[in-house]
């Protein structure tokens, strides 16, 4: 549960899949998710005794709600009777990636990484930045063709298995976005799009931070015209698509978010 709580399903997955094999106890599977969910229940009260308590600031409450919070949302997403694939969508800089590893740590779910995942197969570091032009060295159609296979792949096997996956990608192409709604339909998983706007004098800022700071991804200012242009505006049925400010606090957009799925 922690493992999940902290963003890492794929840990959780690891371990569970560990402890079967080494066991021969495939039945606990039927029961994981009731005590998951008891234990997140369980640490969410704890973390709610500390609001009475008169020795800590207004500033550690308000921290120690929004703790609380995050996991009686996760208890909450144990119970869920169906899988869930989210889709990140959105423009270079625009905070995708940030609010998908939250979002993931409020629901437990399996994040899968375009960046990452195109590193691991074009073989190149994922410390190592590649400043190539839009469409261009490991940004060509064709591998982003087999990147966005992979992760539809990799989507697949874990909600055929029963847990939810967010897929932290572009997903400017409204192709790739119905690619990914099939492979929510064929598992029988719900269905949403996460769709994150900012303005662009944020995006550049963040997006020279970001290069400072050091990341996976080589997204920088002198591609985001490109993307604008080549983005197919979403079309999605209002329930199941999200719009996201993400000038506005994760907290703020996590609650919207969530609205949506419940």
């Amino acid at each position: 549960m922690d493992l999940d709580h902290y963003g890492r399903a794929d840990l959780s997955r690891a371990l569970v899949k560990a402890y079967v094999a080494g066991s021969g106890d495939k039945e606990m599977i039927k029961l994981l998710g009731f005590y998951k969910g008891y234990r997140a229940y369980v640490r969410g009260k704890v973390e709610s005794f500390k609001l009475d308590d008169p020795y800590i600031s207004k500033r550690e409450k308000e921290e120690t709600q929004d703790i609380a919070a995050s996991y009686f949302d996760l208890a909450r997403a144990y119970t869920r009777a169906k899988p869930v694939l989210f889709i990140m969508v959105g423009l270079v800089g625009t905070g995708k990636s940030t609010l998908a590893k939250t979002l993931a740590g409020r629901l437990g779910l399996a994040v899968i990484s375009s960046d990452i995942t195109r590193k691991q197969l074009a073989g190149v570091p994922l410390t190592e930045h590649r400043f190539e032009g839009f469409d261009g060295g490991i940004y060509s159609a064709e591998l982003s063709r087999k990147t966005y296979d992979k992760i539809f792949s990799g989507a697949g096997d874990i909600l055929g298995e029963g847990g939810s996956v967010v897929l932290d990608a572009s997903f400017i192409k409204a192709e790739e976005r119905l690619k990914a709604k099939r492979v929510a339909e064929e598992t029988g998983a719900d269905f949403f799009i996460i769709e994150c706007t900012l303005d662009e004098e944020n995006i550049k800022r963040r997006l020279a931070r970001r290069l400072k700071e050091g990341s996976v991804s080589d997204g920088r200012w002198e591609i985001y015209g490109s993307q604008k242009k080549a983005f197919d505006p979403v079309e999605a049925a209002p329930q199941k698509h999200a719009i996201i400010d993400t000038s506005k606090t994760l907290g703020e957009n996590i609650k919207r978010i969530l609205a949506k799925v419940y």
